[in-house]
C-alpha cells in the first residue's frame, strides 16, 4: 500500500518532507529517510499496535451505537446537529465518511 499523489518538498526549517497537501503542521515520514525517522516510525508504528489491540478488545455495549447511519457518517450521523459522543461504534459494512465527523465530549471514541 503506497500513498500516491502527493507534491512533497523538504522544509527548510526540520529538514522533514511536506505537502501543501497535508494539514498545516503535518509532515510525512518514511523508513528511508535517515537520522531519527526510522526509530520515530518504529516508535508510532508501536503505539498504533497498541492502540489497535486495545481498540478490539473493547466491546460495544450500546446498540445504538451499532451500524450507525448503516455505516455512513458525516450530515444526518456525526454532522454538526447529531455530534458523535464518546463510546464503542461497531459496523457489518464499511464505514464512509461524507463529511466532516464532529465528536462532542471527553472521553474514547472507537469508530
Amino acid at each position: 500500500t503506497a500513498m500516491t499523489g502527493f507534491s512533497f518538498f523538504i522544509d527548510p526549517s526540520t529538514q522533514i518532507p511536506t505537502s501543501t497537501q497535508l494539514a498545516s503542521v503535518h509532515h510525512a515520514y518514511a523508513a528511508n529517510y535517515g537520522g531519527s525517522v526510522a526509530t520515530d516510525l518504529t516508535t508510532a508504528v508501536g503505539d498504533m499496535v497498541t492502540a489497535y489491540n486495545y481498540a478490539e478488545g473493547r466491546t460495544n455495549d450500546d446498540a445504538t451505537r451499532t451500524n450507525l447511519g448503516e455505516g455512513i457518517l458525516g450530515g444526518v450521523y456525526g454532522g454538526p446537529d447529531a455530534p458523535l459522543t464518546p463510546g464503542v461504534y461497531t459496523f457489518g459494512s464499511d464505514v464512509n465518511l461524507v463529511s466532516d465527523v464532529h465528536l462532542s465530549g471527553d472521553g474514547v471514541y472507537i469508530i
